[in-house]
């Protein structure tokens, strides 16, 4: 069991520094494998999913010196809190569902686990703010989007180290996603 624990933590580490994986994944992992086969095991060699969600939330959490958090630390939401520097507002910010060229690419809930994870590296490498958040054409960093779709990545960059925070259709930014991505703005301008 102790193995498998310092295994989750170490994948956890590593997850953190590649750009376009987060520590959200785990919870987005753990959250689907919970859904189809429980929270809970009998298992006396592996930790159950509750537990590896909570690792990775905890994660989270830390990292982010508690500025990124989930409305009442609920496990299936897509209401993912970001605070500002100074805590003094968190900013509630609903990912929505992505969907490109009618097929559910993430749900609202995968969603914001991934961005979660992504805006704790930028607040643990002190590059969650205007100096270090760019809107960059998404092409430039998913090679499998299609030429004709019209999309931004939002950036954190730190040096020569980047994490994609999340992208969305340029053609969605006026329309249901304008709540969350000035929430998601104001949460690192503030």
């Amino acid at each position: 069991m102790k193995q498998e624990q310092r295994a989750d933590k170490f994948a956890l580490k590593t997850i953190e520094n590649v750009p376009k994986f987060s520590v959200g994944g785990e919870l987005i992992y753990n959250f689907h494998v919970a859904t189809e086969n429980g929270w809970y095991n009998k298992s006396s060699t592996h930790p159950d999913n509750a537990s590896r969600f909570d690792e990775a939330y905890n994660y989270i959490v830390n990292s982010s010196k508690e500025r990124v958090v989930f409305d009442n630390d609920t496990r299936a939401t897509n209401e993912l809190l970001v605070a500002n520097k100074n805590k003094t507002a968190y900013y509630t910010v609903y990912p929505q569902e992505q969907v490109l060229n009618g097929q559910t690419v993430a749900s609202a809930i995968d969603r914001a686990y991934y961005v979660a994870g992504q805006v704790a590296w930028a607040i643990k490498n002190n590059c969650w703010d205007s100096k270090h958040i760019t809107f960059e054409d998404a092409h430039k960093y998913f090679n499998d989007l299609p030429a004709d779709v019209k999309a931004t990545a939002i950036i954190a960059r730190k040096g020569n180290q980047y994490k994609i925070i999340d992208w969305y259709l340029n053609d969605k930014a006026e329309t249901t996603e304008k709540q969350y991505l000035d929430n998601l703005k104001a949460s690192y301008q503030n």
